[in-house]
């Protein structure tokens, strides 16, 4: 019977972006605090005789070589090519959402396929594969809690364990990225009140009337523009008093709740579904690390 291994890709929230400027190669230069939650994807991998297989849960997905799993496989392939492998990608997370799900496969992907050929590989020797696939994939080779600078390749690990409880609000479309960044113009960005040395001293008092004064997206305003729907459901959710932000480039929304559990945050998660239009979903997740 051939080898299996099970990778969880959890999904991320921003709970601080900043867009500084674009970039010569074209990126943006960011500043941001990202947050695994544990909303994930599962990847099952086996060995294979050759080449690299993949096949998703979710027959919207191409897995053909555009898919980030097949491109993570590829590059750790190119170290052994004697090996092959096939791969099940479980889709749990939303696309299209500013929750990383892609990203987070590929990483998943590195992780497990460096386990299932023995390869031996560091995380440190997986970071530049993880660079190269996107900008938050090397987030995710470690997930917690990071700041990430550069395009968002730059991961400064904190060590913290939040203990944080929130609902994912996620409407019936989605938000590209290339398309979200198109309306963004440095002239059109707000000052935020608080600054990232700001964020740092709060995260481990993890006080969540003190963190929902912290949170800002500088994305959040171009995407309420395509989107004004997003604003309005933004508004309802602060106005009840739940500290509530755009994730990355969206179109999730986040709002944060008292870490309690049972009655209380299924309490909270009525309140918020009450709130929603009809065909937003939202769903109950808590920090990971």
């Amino acid at each position: 019977m051939a080898l299996q291994i099970v990778e969880l890709a959890p999904a991320k929230v921003n709970l601080w972006l900043r867009v500084l400027g674009r970039r010569p190669d074209g990126y943006h230069e960011i500043e941001t605090i990202l947050q695994t939650i544990d909303l994930a994807d599962r990847l099952i991998l086996e060995e294979a005789e050759a080449g690299i297989r993949l096949e998703c849960s979710d027959p919207r997905l191409s897995c053909d070589e555009s898919n980030l799993v097949y491109q993570a496989a590829k590059l750790l392939r190119s170290l052994a090519p004697d090996r092959g492998a096939h791969i099940y990608l479980e889709k749990n997370i939303p696309w299209q959402a500013g929750l990383g799900g892609g990203s987070s496969d590929a990483a998943a992907a590195l992780r497990g396929l460096n386990r299932l050929w023995e390869l031996g590989l560091a995380t440190e020797d997986l970071l530049p594969m993880a660079s190269s696939l996107g900008s938050d994939v090397s987030f995710f080779l470690t997930g917690g809690t990071a700041v990430a600078t550069g395009r968002g390749e730059n991961i400064r690990t904190l060590p913290l364990q939040l203990n944080l409880a929130l609902v994912l609000i996620k409407p019936p479309f989605g938000l590209s990225t290339p398309q979200v960044y198109s309306q963004w113009a440095a002239s059109l960005a707000h000052l935020p009140a608080y600054s990232l040395s700001d964020w740092l001293a709060a995260l481990p008092r993890a006080n969540i009337e003190e963190l929902g004064l912290l949170l800002h997206n500088d994305l959040e305003e171009p995407a309420f523009r395509l989107q004004p729907q997003l604003a309005e459901v933004k508004r309802q959710l602060q106005a009840a008093g739940f500290p509530t932000l755009l994730s990355g480039s969206g179109s999730c929304l986040f709002a944060l709740l008292p870490n309690t559990e049972g009655s209380s945050a299924s309490g909270n998660l009525s309140t918020i579904r009450r709130l929603l239009p009809d065909q937003f979903r939202c769903f109950l997740t808590y920090t990971r690390f």
